[in-house]
């Protein structure tokens, strides 16, 4: 019987000793597992505020605009105005996220603004969220009646800008462009580049030509240029070269046929390589 009861004894006490093992490591497993938990939450709401932080870091905080005059900007338009009008553009990207999306955006958006835009570059500061715009525009050259349309502009690159001229107060004769094929609205043709050439030379000389230049018509692909002048006389001026070496060739034919033959002439200076100059009275 003795040895029963010891039997008993230590059964009971290894019962116990499983017990309490099996509580302290609940105990430890639950704090652990506390631990992790509260870790996860943490570490949930450190990620969620890093990530709106860095999300406002890549937001557009102002704007920079600088305008390229060097090559060629303000020459018909008010600069300040211009600078204004595309400050307050690039300005509704402000406290919006920037990325390439929002850069297209912007270029489309100023591109349709202003067609004659010649070189554009945007960026913006990775520290101080800055907005630079950096632009240039072509020069436009003179204000032109496209196929007896609406005015549009002659670019000094040759582009015809239909629908495009704003408030310009271009110094120039007016000028009718004829093109006979169909063109979208910011056409190129090399050969408008040498006409662009020609109408500036005229408009800054026109105080060198005996009679003044008052009309200039163009058409294309027929290549015909004509002048008319003060006077009633039109020119058919022919080619673009010797523009300087026609303007003198001119004052000397009307200096010739003053008193000899009535004005209006029709003065042809299309085979002046030839060194032709045939002159007529005019009858229409």
């Amino acid at each position: 019987m003795l040895i029963r009861r010891g039997h008993k004894v230590r059964l009971r006490l290894k019962v116990k000793k499983h017990r309490f093992k099996k509580l302290t490591l609940f105990i430890m497993w639950a704090g652990m597992g506390f631990a992790v938990f509260y870790s996860l939450i943490a570490l949930r709401s450190f990620a969620s505020t890093a990530f709106r932080d860095a999300f406002r870091i890549f937001r557009v905080k102002s704007v920079k605009v600088e305008l390229l005059k060097e090559q060629g900007v303000g020459f018909s338009e008010n600069p300040d105005l211009k600078f204004k009008e595309i400050s307050d553009i690039a300005a509704e990207s402000i406290g919006k996220p920037w990325n390439k999306k929002a850069g297209m955006e912007l270029v489309s958006k100023l591109k349709s603004r202003y067609p004659h835009v010649k070189n554009l570059d945007i960026s913006r500061g990775v520290f101080n969220g800055v907005l630079e715009v950096r632009i240039a525009f072509e020069n436009i050259v003179s204000k032109v009646r496209f196929n007896g349309d609406a005015p549009a502009c002659l670019a000094e690159t040759g582009r015809i800008l239909k629908n495009f001229c704003g408030d310009m107060s271009l110094p120039a004769i007016p000028v009718d462009l004829l093109v006979n094929e169909t063109k979208n609205n910011t056409a190129i043709h090399p050969e408008f580049a040498e006409l662009a050439r020609l109408i500036r030379f005229i408009n800054a000389n026109s105080s060198s030509f005996a009679a003044k230049p008052v009309h200039l018509t163009y058409a294309y692909p027929d290549r015909k240029c004509l002048i008319k002048l003060e006077n009633g006389s039109v020119i058919l001026w022919g080619g673009f070269e010797f523009a300087r070496l026609k303007i003198l060739r001119l004052n000397y034919v009307l200096k010739d046929l003053k008193g000899r033959l009535a004005e209006p002439y029709r003065i042809d200076l299309r085979f002046f390589r030839e060194g032709k100059v045939l002159v007529s009275q005019r009858s229409d």
